[in-house]
């Protein structure tokens, strides 16, 4: 059986719809999906971006608060050194004048020398020093007194004593800075700080120094202990610093590392963290580091990024992180929404699309009714054509079956002429007939004659 052509029209045209409408849908939702994962990428982006720039953020303050730190501590050197030799000055003028009138130049000054010399601190680390004009030196813990040194120097060269006199040549409180044997008859060498001033009764250059390693040490401990106490957030996040070579100097929540070389540590997939912390270290700029490491509140592991920096002049790493294993909720809450939003549009576009294919369903099957009409139209035409019927055009609504209905009439009026042709030439045969005599019969056998 043969398939009728306005069911395979229906059917093709049917199918096409739903086939351009899943293509559309696919189209856009591919494009709807490919929006929301820029819009969360974009979201997440920015987060990241927040978080390094906070990181760093940090480790500028620590670096800032390190570095006012040690401006502090050298300002408290400085006046330190400045208290204690006024002091000594103090003392040596009292001396003076107490022993000036009685007793002979030798002796005060053999008063004075033995006073000074006396006086030792930091466990005898730290003492006073003096030495005349032209370089004698009149009292020290180790070197040779009345012995000329203007002509020391220290390993870089410096001229020690020639420094020290022109310091105090100002009337003043003078500084320089050179190196120094520690311990004495070691060998070896460490950057020492004094301050002297002139006491002008004997003509002396009195001072006295302090070792910068020592100084720094304590510097040192002082902000161990305040890095220590830093802490970000819900506390969970702290300042760690590590050494170059790998011993950690602070920890904000495991204090038990401190001291201890973690160079090799390493997280649950086995990255040597730390490794990579000294390495960014001794670039200029540092460098962020993604990890696992415990969460402080929870104990879990989980993902965390940390940002380092290095201090070369101390040796140190400095560093600072945060866990990122969980978004906050403002991001969260922004994710959420992008979710809300992408699955509103999808749902009004793919009901749009819907209602469009119903729409369009409704219309193909509205046409699809119209042209069986005008092809019900044509074969009742075409079914009726012995009683001389002709197709009404007007009946027709479309522009194309009119050529149709027309070509139809004009069969229909062909067979028509055809049909009175026939009949025509029917009728004459008969009256030709009828007009004939019955039973003339001339020449027939029977017949009179």
């Amino acid at each position: 059986m043969k398939p009728r052509y306005v069911s395979v029209l229906q059917r093709n045209l049917t199918v096409l719809a739903l086939v351009s409408t899943g293509v559309i849908a696919t189209l856009w939702c591919a494009r709807e999906c490919s929006a929301y994962r820029q819009q969360v990428t974009q979201v997440r982006d920015e987060y990241a971006r927040a978080r390094k720039a906070e990181l760093i953020s940090r480790v500028d303050r620590v670096m800032e608060y390190i570095s006012e730190t040690r401006l502090t501590a050298e300002r408290r050197l400085r006046h330190d050194l400045i208290d204690r030799v006024d002091a000594a000055h103090t003392a040596l003028r009292f001396l003076y004048q107490k022993h000036a009138a009685d007793r002979t130049a030798a002796e005060v000054e053999g008063i004075l020398r033995d006073a000074l010399g006396a006086y030792r601190w930091d466990n005898g680390r730290s003492y006073y020093f003096a030495i005349d004009l032209q370089g004698i030196m009149m009292v020290h813990p180790v070197l040779e007194v009345g012995r000329d040194f203007s002509d020391l120097q220290d390993p870089s060269g410096k001229y020690i004593i020639q420094d020290a006199i022109r310091a105090a040549g100002e009337g003043g409180h003078g500084f320089r800075t050179y190196e120094w044997e520690k311990p004495p008859g070691s060998g070896i060498y460490r950057p020492k700080l004094s301050c002297v001033k002139r006491f002008e009764p004997l003509g002396w250059i009195v001072g006295i120094g302090r070792y910068l390693d020592d100084e720094e040490e304590i510097l040192k401990q002082e902000v161990r202990r305040r890095l220590s106490e830093f802490r970000y957030d819900d506390d969970s996040e702290y300042v760690f610093v590590t050494s170059f070579e790998g011993v950690a100097e602070v920890h904000g929540t495991q204090p038990e590392m401190v001291g201890k070389n973690v160079r090799d540590l390493a997280d649950r997939s086995g990255f040597r963290f730390i490794r990579e912390f000294i390495r960014l270290g001794r670039k200029e700029d540092g460098g962020f580091v993604e990890y696992v490491w415990n969460h402080p509140g929870t104990g879990r592991p989980t993902e965390k990024l940390s940002y380092v920096r290095g201090m070369p002049d101390w040796g140190w790493v400095v560093g600072t992180g945060m866990h990122v294993g969980e978004a906050d909720g403002a991001v969260v809450a922004q994710v959420a929404e992008a979710k809300r939003f992408f699955l509103a549009r999808v749902t009004a576009g793919l009901g749009m699309l819907l209602a469009l294919l119903g729409l369009g369903y409704a219309m193909l099957r509205t046409v699809v009714f119209q042209a069986r009409e005008c092809l019900g139209v044509l074969s009742s035409a075409l079914a009726a054509a012995t009683d001389g019927s002709r197709i009404d055009l007007d009946q027709l609504r479309y522009a194309e079956f009119d050529g149709l209905g027309a070509d139809t009439n004009r069969i229909l009026d062909q067979l028509g002429e055809a049909r009175s042709r026939s009949e025509q030439v029917g009728e004459g045969k008969t009256t030709e007939t009828e007009a004939q005599p019955l039973g003339v019969g001339d020449g027939v056998p029977g017949s009179g004659g």
